[in-house]
């Protein structure tokens, strides 16, 4: 049987490592699961204004690997 909490926090490590490495920003977990009342989603930047929510999900068939790196660095430019 798989485990739910760890399959979801190796998808956040991997979405946090992937938004270091093109942002140069220091991107955490949320503590807690996302389960405080001013700081939700799954990713943040801590002591930063935060403008979006990120909420990871990692599903066995549509591995975030599987997206073309050059697409989500495009992405991650055009909000910055």
């Amino acid at each position: 049987m798989v485990d739910s909490r760890a399959k979801g926090a190796r998808g956040e490590y991997l979405v946090r490592d992937m938004l270091r490495e093109y942002t140069k920003l220091n991107f955490e977990r949320v503590p807690s699961s996302g389960a405080l009342d001013y700081l939700k989603g799954d990713i943040y930047v801590p002591n930063s204004r935060n403008y979006f929510c990120i909420e990871v999900k990692n599903y066995k068939d549509s591995p975030l690997t599987d997206k073309k790196k050059k697409d989500v660095k495009k992405l991650l430019n055009e909000h910055q």
